[in-house]
């Protein structure tokens, strides 16, 4: 049985070839999933974890394009922490090749614990989940995020799922500080 489920969120991006083929190589130790035109966001993140049934799960965007150590660095990860049972995600940076710097963005769920918190709607449901899942005491695992990114995150095209992203960029290119404090570049 395996452990482990990436589920592919997509809504168009022009990159999700690239994202399919640089998961390839550990296709065959993974489930799959793909979430495709799912809106809102607020949707498409809950039917996600409604549809996992391995023990932990990747939330992969189809702008997500994984390094060929990808995998190798994932597994160890839940691997190493897997009898911890307070913690809900494991964080690990991709590079944004938008703002050309490392990014918070890869997380490793831990499906049970995500099945009894199903994401709110709000301006930012990912800061509102993680907010409310330390309240309740769970942890989220850092370690990694000081580590090289583990895949880049590529930006490109005129799908409105970058609209959000392009503006915050922007303002923060632009005044030095985020218009959304829940839109962390890391």
């Amino acid at each position: 049985m395996k452990n482990i489920t990436f589920v592919l969120m997509t809504c168009g991006e022009l990159t999700e070839d690239k994202c399919l083929k640089s998961i390839e190589s550990f296709k065959n130790e993974i489930e799959l999933i793909v979430i495709r035109d799912t809106y809102p966001q607020i949707k498409a993140l809950n039917q996600m974890i409604e549809s996992v049934e391995t023990e932990y799960f990747v939330a992969l965007d189809a702008d997500m394009i994984l390094y060929p150590n990808a995998w190798e660095r994932i597994s160890n990860a839940w691997r190493k922490h897997w009898r911890d049972d307070k913690w809900h995600s494991i964080l690990f940076p991709l590079w944004d090749t938008l703002t050309e710097r490392k990014i918070l963005a890869l997380k490793v769920m831990r499906t049970s614990i995500m099945k009894q918190n199903l994401f709110c709607e709000s301006a930012t449901p990912d800061v509102e989940h993680h907010q409310r899942l330390t309240s309740q005491g769970y942890t989220c695992i850092t370690d990694y995020l000081k580590q090289s990114p583990i895949g880049d995150h590529v930006v490109t095209g005129d799908h409105f799922c970058y609209h959000k992203y392009r503006d915050v960029y922007q303002t923060y290119r632009s005044h030095n500080s985020e218009w959304d404090s829940g839109a962390s570049f890391g």
